[in-house]
């Protein structure tokens, strides 16, 4: 596997545009883009039925692989919330009191891992979505090497999406609590926007070797398709949230219901690790979806040229 953290667009597209390997030659792309001398298609949509192809063809060829990278740090972050629990008696971090350092910690190496599982899942969904079998080793020691990449670009994604909404929260909720929760409810369609805007973000680092060039280069490939990829993401995302959200609610008989032992414990940790692994899964198909699935109709990337890039 090529360290794609060093050699961006191997035989492919890299950093500044398409690479010297030129267009290989093949069959119908995911997008209906093709591979034989596939050419950049400025004015298609990336409809929410293609979406939907490429996160299933992605899923059905990664998904257990994706969920390996995923397992620990998940875990991670569901026993810190039981730990926190547990020694407080309460569910709430935002209720006041002091927050059990072990859970602070736990929380802290499990976000860390979830950015290097989300670098991995990069990796193998464009392995998936070229058709390549998943290299699960190259995809975690990939994801390490480009960890503090990973880690400052999410942060900066985060940034971008939320302070702007946190910022004008504040404002109208000096107004009156019914003004900010108004204006709360009313700034989730610029998050999604946004959000969905940016989401090719992580993808392009691992696939390209960028930093924190790959902010603006999510927000050119999503250029003049953002509303309607926006949409297309809330329906898809929605989806992925009921499902694990069923998936999840025996953690919550178990909190709720169970009677307190050792098998409202294990209901409750492995209901709530198969949802959140769930939900992780598939926003990271998602994002691989929309980045790959851009790059098929700005640049006329086609499945092989993917494919180099991983070879």
């Amino acid at each position: 596997m090529v360290d794609i953290a060093k050699e961006p667009g191997a035989g492919g597209p890299g950093a500044g545009g398409p690479g010297a390997g030129g267009k290989a030659a093949g069959g119908p792309g995911a997008n209906g883009t093709t591979t034989d001398g596939a050419a950049p298609v400025p004015g298609a949509s990336y409809a929410i039925s293609a979406l939907f192809a490429d996160v299933i063809r992605i899923l059905g060829r990664a998904w257990l692989p994706m969920a390996l990278t995923a397992l620990a740090p998940v875990l991670m972050l569901t026993a810190a919330g039981f730990v926190f629990a547990w020694q407080t008696g309460s569910d709430d971090p935002f209720a006041g009191g002091d927050i059990p350092l072990s859970a602070i910690l736990l929380f802290c190496v499990g976000m860390l891992g979830l950015m290097h599982s989300y670098g991995a899942m990069c990796v193998i969904a464009g392995n998936a979505y070229a058709d390549r079998p998943a290299d699960l080793g190259g995809a975690v020691l990939a994801a390490l090497r480009r960890l503090p990449a990973l880690t400052l670009v999410a942060l900066a994604v985060f940034t971008i999406v939320v302070l702007p909404v946190a910022l004008l929260f504040t404002m109208l909720y000096a107004i009156g609590p019914a003004v900010g929760g108004i204006g709360a409810l009313l700034s989730i369609p610029f998050m999604v926007w946004a959000a969905v805007s940016l989401a090719p973000a992580l993808p392009a680092v691992m696939a390209e070797g960028r930093f924190m060039s790959s902010i603006p280069r999510a927000w050119s490939l999503s250029e003049g398709r953002r509303w309607s990829l926006a949409g297309s993401a809330f329906v898809a995302i929605l989806v992925i949230e009921i499902v694990a959200n069923i998936v999840g609610i025996g953690s919550l008989v178990g909190e709720r219901l169970m009677t307190p032992g050792t098998t409202a414990v294990a209901v409750i940790l492995i209901s709530g690790t198969l949802g959140e692994l769930i939900g992780w899964i598939g926003y990271g198909a998602v994002a691989s979806a929309l980045y790959w699935g851009l790059r098929a109709l700005r640049e006329g990337v086609a499945d092989r040229e993917a494919a180099e890039i991983f070879a």
